[in-house]
């Protein structure tokens, strides 16, 4: 058996509309509604805290990224939404739905997400998207690069779970030019912080080939993830089998991890 550990609902701006909790209870209990080479049991609802805390015009803009006041002025509004999402959620338990949340790291260290509300969440994903040093605002690839390699690092001395679609914006920012001593280092450090690399695929990267073969060798703990926004996305999990038969692997050669 597999779980999903990152999906979103129609919570998070990025999703349709139709993304609901009971339409994951229907795919989920209906195989004949899966594209799913595996057995799967467990789903985690991971909406963006950006999206929780904050309206979308603030939530693109991205500037309490630098200026985390933003977030604790939004923070009743936040922790209101949870609360109700939470309350939601606790009814699909029984079908094997679960909550999780997808963060991203503030300049000063912080969450997108109240503390208080961390152990209400089974999984806690952390995620790059969007660093102020980036191709958009002129920086260059070397600065680019130390940039995410900085911030990498820092969240995953953090409380998380799973690295979330670890190399995906750097893939985006440097035209996929990823160094694979890059990809072995952050593999290694996620193997010392005991955080999972996330295998996902709503964008599908190279280097996620590299990231599998390296982590299955060193025995690096692995969250296979559909990121699904839409709903042919739900328990899709043709890519990972994919990627796994690319790599030379089976399912069995995976640490995955469980919740």
């Amino acid at each position: 058996m597999i779980s999903d550990f990152h999906t979103h609902s129609n919570l998070s701006y990025c999703a349709e509309e139709t993304m609901t909790p009971e339409l994951y209870k229907e795919i989920l209990s209906d195989p004949l509604r899966r594209k799913n080479p595996f057995e799967i049991d467990k789903v985690f609802i991971t909406d963006h805290g950006m999206a929780i805390y904050f309206p979308k015009e603030i939530a693109w803009a991205w500037q309490y990224m630098a200026d985390s006041s933003i977030f604790d002025a939004h923070r009743p509004r936040g922790n209101a939404i949870i609360e109700k999402h939470l309350r939601i959620l606790g009814k699909y338990k029984d079908c094997g739905i679960f909550p999780g949340i997808e963060v991203e790291m503030m300049d000063d260290g912080r969450f997108t997400l109240d503390p208080e509300f961390r152990k209400s969440f089974k999984v806690l994903i952390g995620s790059i998207h969007y660093l102020h040093c980036s191709q958009k605002n002129g920086s260059s690839p070397i600065q680019i690069l130390e940039a995410w390699e900085s911030h990498t690092m820092r969240l995953l001395d953090k409380d998380i779970d799973v690295l979330g679609h670890p190399f995906r914006w750097l893939h985006y920012q440097i035209d996929g030019q990823i160094p694979p001593e890059l990809i072995k280092k952050t593999v290694d450090a996620a193997i010392r912080s005991n955080v999972a690399l996330e295998l996902n695929s709503h964008y599908k990267i190279p280097a996620d080939i590299e990231m599998l073969k390296y982590g299955a060798e060193k025995g690096a703990l692995f969250a296979f993830s559909t990121d699904s926004h839409r709903p042919s996305e739900i328990c899709d999990f043709t890519y990972h089998a994919s990627c796994l038969e690319s790599a030379g692997l089976k399912i069995s050669d995976i640490k995955l991890l469980s919740i």
